[in-house]
């Protein structure tokens, strides 16, 4: 699993130095959520919390806000590259600023907010709220790892023996 900070830095790669501090926030957090959808696990540990303008992953501001940033890219899996890129399709033509107006509409964000108190978003909260979610990302496809053909063929023949005469069984019936 990756840490929010490590993603924030593979989005300053791909959405551009034109683009806010504000604006990654919101994309992480967009990022989270769908992943709680999809796949009911999380993408990164890091909490979420409900600030003024919106969800904000405490972890990259105040590493942001640090005289010394570092972290440099890192490559990630494809699966979860694909799923960023997913995020960023959907929502990276917003200014940070107005995926921050959306994020105030969402159940998750309203839920938690209380002014100053920088509240955690739940994932529960998220979960629940983006797997109803009609506009949505178009959901990256499943990946699957290549397998050797020795393996293949030794999983053939046990799923073989685990049902051997099933089909007579059923054709009796």
């Amino acid at each position: 699993m990756y840490t929010a900070i490590q993603l924030n830095s593979y989005l300053k790669t791909k959405v551009g130095a034109h683009d806010t501090k504000m604006k990654r926030m919101k994309l992480l957090y967009y990022a989270q959520a769908w992943h709680l959808a999809w796949y009911g696990r999380p993408l990164f540990d890091d909490e979420i919390q409900a600030w003024d303008m919106g969800p904000v992953p405490a972890s990259v501001y105040y590493h942001e806000k640090s005289p010394v940033t570092s972290g440099s890219a890192i490559a990630l899996e494809p699966a979860v590259e694909h799923h960023i890129k997913s995020i960023i399709a959907f929502y990276g033509n917003k200014t940070g600023t107005q995926l921050s107006s959306m994020t105030h509409e969402e159940d998750p964000w309203k839920e938690a907010y209380s002014s100053g108190k920088n509240q955690v978003i739940s994932k529960d909260a998220m979960f629940r709220y983006f797997s109803q979610v009609s506009d949505r990302p178009l959901k990256p496809p499943a990946s699957a790892k290549p397998v050797s053909n020795d393996k293949l063929q030794l999983a053939l023949a046990k799923t073989n023996e685990k049902f051997r005469g099933v089909d007579k069984i059923l054709a009796d019936r």
